[in-house]
């Protein structure tokens, strides 16, 4: 009787161990299926009680940069995993930062007593560095400002998040251009500029737009040549050169004395201040800059002499627009030339700048240049 004791005694033993063992894998295989304590999830978890409270969660997760996040899923009626695809898609699809930010949404699901425990992970495509540079913008002239901005500093990218009306691509466009050739001081060659949307074709109120510039040389030369150029200008108009015509001669005999003139040379503001070989987009831009340093307000232009493209510049003096084209043989007296005086061996979009036909004073403001 004993022995049939300690068999039962140690056979019900091994049994109590074999049990342990199946219950210690089968909890190790739900741990795996959600990393976190209960007590973790009931703080970190977010509450859901309908379709657009999972989409709304899922784009909280995405704006905060998390790679995991909980939904807990209350009072749910519907098919679960259909709408749990549907609200992925949704964020990746049509939501600006989802569809820029992300590749892919993955989801799994559990039933916890009352409600449903939704686990999601997101795979990004851009780094937390990128989404920190985000910004957000209202407004013509803040966007404007932020593409100042970006292009003086020779920055790329520049990630704004703004109303789908200021994501169009040709106002973007246009806003670049001016830009760049406002600021004459910075231009070092014009970038090559891409734009993308996201969402591109989706109807979202808001848009994340990426400007790229790809400039002809590194940010960090680019930012030496243009210290340069403020202090070879600072030193053409170190000695006022005076007001209204004289003072636009003058400018004009000071930046001769540099340029070194090429029909086919380089299109830098550098490179006609430095004595490089010069084309006339790098004259005009130059004499717009050293213009602007005295008070003379100038404005780049962009047309043709005889049949070829060639740029040069509108000066304001006694509040009426004249032609100057400082790469043209002049004396002070032919220096300014009338609109119609231009029309011989020059055109360009009269339509796009100031009237220089009108003989009445006429002050406009500085339009855009079309490159």
């Amino acid at each position: 009787m004993k022995k049939k004791l300690l068999i039962l005694l140690l056979s019900f033993s091994l049994l109590l161990t074999g049990c342990s063992g199946l219950l210690e894998r089968e909890y190790r295989s739900v741990s795996t299926h959600i990393s976190h304590t209960s007590e973790e999830d009931d703080s970190a978890a977010l509450r859901a009680e309908s379709y657009s409270d999972l989409v709304n969660g899922v784009q909280y997760f995405v704006s905060t940069g998390q790679e995991e996040g909980i939904i807990h899923l209350y009072h749910h009626t519907g098919d679960i995993e259909q709408e749990l695809a549907q609200a992925c898609q949704e964020v990746l699809t049509q939501d600006p930062l989802g569809n820029w930010a992300l590749t892919d949404i993955q989801f799994q699901t559990s039933r916890i007593i009352s409600y449903d425990e939704c686990l999601f992970s997101f795979s990004y495509r851009r780094s937390p560095q990128e989404m920190e540079r985000l910004q957000s913008i209202v407004g013509t002239y803040a966007l404007r400002q932020a593409i100042n901005r970006c292009m003086s500093d020779y920055d790329s990218p520049l990630l704004l998040e703004t109303n789908s009306y200021y994501a169009d691509k040709e106002l973007l466009l246009s806003l670049v251009q001016e830009a760049y050739y406002a600021a004459p001081g910075f231009a070092m060659g014009y970038p090559k500029v891409s734009i993308s949307v996201y969402p591109e074709d989706a109807p979202s109120v808001l848009k994340i737009v990426e400007i790229s510039f790809t400039y002809p040389q590194s940010r960090q030369t680019l930012q030496q040549q243009a210290q340069q150029v403020t202090a070879q200008a600072a030193a053409l108009t170190g000695v006022a050169p005076g007001e209204g015509e004289v003072g636009c001669w003058l400018l004009c005999s000071r930046l001769k004395e540099v340029l070194n003139y090429a029909e086919d040379g380089q299109a830098s503001v550098y490179a006609a201040l430095s004595g490089e070989s010069a084309d006339s987009q790098a004259a005009a831009l130059a004499y717009h800059l050293l213009c602007s340093r005295v008070g003379i307000e100038c404005m780049t232009i962009h047309g043709t002499r005889d049949g070829s493209a060639h740029w040069w510049n509108l000066v304001l003096v006694d509040d009426v627009w004249y032609h100057v084209d400082v790469t043209a043989e002049s004396s002070e007296d032919s220096l300014l030339h009338t609109g119609e005086e231009m029309l011989s061996g020059y055109t360009w979009d009269e339509s796009a700048y100031p009237d220089t036909r009108s003989e009445q004073p006429v002050k406009a403001q500085t339009p855009s240049v079309s490159g």
